[in-house]
């Protein structure tokens, strides 16, 4: 293999094509190929393809020579980059041949950048048929100047697999997607009976027991006595409930343990039982009774005190 790069620039090695310098070559061992394209034979050469032929085939356009396109400086950018990525020299890419074949010949993405410079019609040609014949996919095709033809059927019968895969994916969606939907609706059924159960539980009134009221008011008495919930009026007076004292449900009817009623003034029973303060208005009162009580000694085995 050719491990020689030339040391010069790429811009003076392409000046030098139009030149035949040291880049001209006579036609290497392996036989040349062709695709027809517009009555013109676009040979190839393992990797490489005649850019002459091309530019001959898309026209003859005196402005659009080879070794005019070649000096560009996006064309030099281009042929640096192929020449990083596949690994090759200036040389190995881009060689100016005599003989049979002579002319500008190019490895095979140049070539293709070059199809693009062109025209419209002869890039669209050859993405479509050069390639695919090099790799080995397509016999030589004879073309008039449209782009080839893959036949309707052919693409059919190519894209029919992914097609059926594509509808059966789209059918078990579809499907997946009725089953979700019914497991919601059940989902929103069971909710909702949950909530009505719920609301029929909380509108059961359950009795405070006389040993959560005895620890509320013994609490309370170590507490100081005054409404948890308003702190200006007295509930407990000598370890007693005074008269005025309400025991209220705070959280629901049905919860009657002592996490979740208080002993309140009748003025702040009066108001939460009425609506006319709503009970989240009064929940941080609430819940710092509980901390405080929760801190407090146990009740005094005293049922008197709730008398």
């Amino acid at each position: 293999p050719h491990q020689h790069r030339s040391r010069l620039p790429w811009a003076c090695r392409i000046h030098l094509l139009g030149q035949a310098s040291e880049n001209v070559m006579t036609p290497a061992a392996l036989p040349s190929r062709g695709l027809t394209y517009q009555g013109q034979t676009i040979h190839e050469r393992g990797e490489m393809l005649s850019l002459t032929v091309k530019w001959r085939a898309a026209g003859g356009t005196d402005s659009k020579r080879p070794v005019d396109w070649l000096r560009l400086q996006t064309t030099i950018d281009f042929a640096e980059h192929i020449s990083a990525v596949v690994g090759k020299s200036h040389d190995e890419l881009i060689q100016t041949l005599r003989g049979t074949d002579a002319g500008t010949w190019a490895h095979w993405q140049i070539g293709m950048a070059y199809a693009k410079y062109l025209s419209p019609e002869f890039h669209a040609w050859c993405n479509q048929v050069v390639r695919d014949h090099m790799e080995g996919r397509l016999v030589p095709v004879q073309a008039t100047g449209a782009l080839i033809a893959i036949t309707d059927a052919a693409f059919r019968e190519m894209m029919l697999p992914m097609t059926e895969g594509i509808r059966e994916l789209l059918e078990g969606q579809q499907r997946t997607d009725t089953r979700l939907e019914r497991v919601e609706r059940q989902q929103q059924t069971q909710e909702q009976s949950l909530r009505d159960l719920w609301q029929e539980v909380r509108g059961r009134r359950r009795r405070i027991s006389d040993k959560t009221k005895a620890l509320l008011v013994w609490q309370l008495h170590c507490l100081g006595g005054r409404c948890p919930c308003c702190a200006r009026q007295t509930v407990v007076e000598q370890q007693r409930r005074v008269n005025n004292a309400e025991f209220d449900h705070f959280m629901a009817s049905s919860l009657p343990d002592e996490n979740h009623v208080w002993l309140i003034c009748k003025t702040c029973h009066d108001d939460l039982t009425t609506g006319r303060v709503a009970r989240d208005q009064r929940l941080a009162e609430f819940n710092a009774f509980q901390n405080q009580r929760r801190r407090t000694p146990g009740a005094q085995p005293m049922l008197a005190l709730v008398a």
